[in-house]
């Protein structure tokens, strides 16, 4: 799955990255690599990650220096991206919905 996702890079900057989870690591990939250096984070140093159901789907990664925060793209459905971290990531996922019960069969 092709995750991707606008991080908070400044106090009103934004660069767009590919999410991908390996075996040991999540990595958010630069889209434009001459603009900004990957991101490489130990699954081992991430506390948690949050997923927000808004009108665009929201992430935030909490490690034990930094806070990650972004917004995945338009076309990518909240459902997919909570599956895509359930199968891949094995640490605490907190999941705030926008009030449909439609996911009550996949929260965690």
């Amino acid at each position: 799955m092709d995750l991707m996702l606008r991080i908070k890079t400044g106090f009103f900057e934004t660069t767009t990255f590919r999410l991908e989870i390996g075996e040991k690591e999540l990595q958010l990939v630069p889209i434009k690599p001459e603009e900004t250096a990957e991101i490489v984070l130990e699954k081992d140093n991430i506390h948690s990650v949050t997923l927000r159901e808004k009108r665009l789907a929201e992430l935030g990664i909490q490690t034990r220096n930094m806070l990650y925060w972004g917004i995945f793209e338009k076309d990518i459905p909240f459902e997919q991206v909570v599956s895509y971290f359930r199968e891949n990531l094995n640490i605490p996922i907190l999941c705030e919905y926008e009030g449909r019960n439609t996911y009550e069969k996949t929260s965690l």
